[in-house]
């Protein structure tokens, strides 16, 4: 996404002098949230493969709804 940010600060710098005088600042933004959302991802993940493994071992099932949802009474119960 900061590449895509430096992108629209050179196109729209000349109209927007704010954006060039804070580039520095918008791109180290961009870029550490970028890392914050990757490092939320994975550690999401890697809570699911965890649930995912140990139903498998119980000989829990769970079924597939909608698009990539997974959806079991255990989970239910976890988002409420």
């Amino acid at each position: 996404m900061a590449q895509i940010a430096a992108v629209v600060i050179d196109h729209y710098g000349v109209a927007y002098p704010e954006l060039v005088q804070h580039r520095q600042t918008i791109l180290d933004s961009l870029t550490r949230e970028e890392k914050r959302f990757q490092r939320t991802v994975e550690s999401g993940l890697g809570h699911l493969n965890d649930l995912l493994d140990e139903m498998k071992k119980s000989g829990e099932k769970f079924w597939m709804v909608a698009k990539p949802s997974i959806c079991t009474r255990r989970m239910v119960y976890l988002w409420n």
